[in-house]
């Protein structure tokens, strides 16, 4: 499903087995995409004070005073980071609350566009992840 108006597009599971899974997940999503149309550094920076750059490394504010230092990621023509963490989501039938999730934050840039992928509550398989990162191609 693409939102024209926020550039962003949703997945959602399409069988009923992966439905009964994400039901509980912030709006049945499986993940959330978006993509930005500058790079990674500008991209990051404007997420509202989620992100910080020291040097080469990414930081993100992953609470009170805590930040995490995020994974450099590279692939063909690409750069990008990875983070993980703890979400105010919980895909495990209680709904949203503090901490209950498993969030996950995918940013890859070509140095003109920048796409976002982010999971709502429920991790990716590591496999899915891998298969995921690797298939990563601008043209």
């Amino acid at each position: 499903m693409y939102n024209r108006l926020q550039d962003e597009w949703v997945c959602m599971p399409l069988d009923h087995e992966e439905r009964a899974m994400y039901n509980h997940c912030y709006e049945g999503i499986v993940f959330r995409m978006e993509y930005y149309y500058s790079g990674l550094d500008a991209a990051l920076m404007g997420r509202a004070g989620s992100y910080e750059k020291v040097g080469d490394s990414y930081y993100f504010s992953a609470g009170l005073n805590d930040k995490l230092k995020v994974k450099n990621l590279q692939g063909h023509g690409w750069t990008g980071i990875y983070h993980n963490g703890v979400c105010g989501i919980s895909c495990e039938g209680t709904g949203f609350h503090a901490a209950a999730g498993e969030c996950e934050n995918i940013y890859f840039s070509n140095g003109k566009i920048t796409v976002s992928i982010e999971t709502n509550g429920r991790a990716f398989d590591k496999s899915v992840l891998d298969m995921l990162l690797k298939s990563i191609h601008f043209y």
